[in-house]
């Protein structure tokens, strides 16, 4: 519904789940699944490398564990990391799920994901894989930051109280 810029389709999330299933069937729910789920394994392996390697490296307190800013710091290094390295399928996913509103996607809503990555080099060069990330970047560092901060903080306070 958020790509509907010149052309209004769908009035509210009921009509377009009822249009996508009406013109595409159910498999128009799923659009941008496969390379949501593709994109996962080397973003969540290169994210939790990446905090774990800085996370051995930083400096730590008596006990052994980082204090706040060392997790933040190497959390918001490890989000644009892993980021950066499943970006690509994010860039295709967007484009097969807005296919037909968006400048360039007349073509993605029909082809693989394999396809719409050749597509893409094809048409935009390699970093067309690329586009919008910086403004990603914006995004994933301190919500990374903030999940890894909170998650490594809870996991000490309940080996210590539990």
């Amino acid at each position: 519904m958020a790509s509907q810029v010149h052309n209004r389709v769908y009035r509210n999330v009921w009509h377009a789940l009822v249009h996508l299933r009406q013109t595409e069937g159910i498999k128009g729910w799923f659009k941008g699944l496969v390379p949501t789920i593709e994109g996962i394994i080397p973003y969540a392996g290169v994210n939790f490398s990446t905090f774990e390697t800085l996370k051995h490296y930083a400096p730590k307190d008596e006990n052994g564990n980082l204090s706040t800013p060392w997790r933040l710091i190497c959390g918001g290094i490890a989000g644009p990391t892993g980021q950066t390295v499943s970006y690509p399928w994010d860039v295709v996913r967007r484009r097969k799920q807005t296919w037909g509103f968006a400048p360039g996607t007349s073509d993605m809503g029909k082809i693989s994901t394999t396809q719409a990555f050749r597509l893409i080099v094809q048409t935009e060069g390699f970093f067309g894989l690329w586009k919008g990330i910086s403004i990603n970047y914006m995004k994933a560092t301190p919500t990374t930051a903030i999940a890894f901060t909170v998650y490594e903080t809870l996991s000490v306070f309940f080996k210590k109280y539990a």
